[in-house]
């Protein structure tokens, strides 16, 4: 599953054609859908103690993304791409 798909659906409850929103009082805004995936994900997986947030004595596993979601509309951030992966502090995929 791509967590950028996931954050875009979170946003606009559209599927990726953008058709009419389903249940759009779902929806929710950005800091909430990408908790899910960072601090909620390691929450659930049991491992909060050392993944899911960018902090000394934590893996360091993150992405850099091809645009800061933060300027970005929801259509955008379903196109967005990853640039850069690392984990555990090592480049692992690399687009640019």
């Amino acid at each position: 599953m791509d967590p950028l798909l996931g954050i875009y659906s979170a946003l606009t409850r559209r599927d990726l054609a953008g058709g009419e929103p389903f249940v759009p009082e779902q929806t929710v805004d950005l800091e909430p859908a990408l908790a899910a995936y960072t601090t909620g994900g390691a929450y659930a997986n049991f491992c909060e103690h050392h993944r899911g947030s960018l902090a000394p004595g934590k893996a360091a596993d993150l992405v850099a993304l091809s645009g800061n979601l933060f300027e970005l509309s929801p259509e955008q951030i379903r196109d967005c791409r990853v640039e850069l992966t690392m984990v555990a502090g090592q480049v692992h995929h690399r687009r640019f």
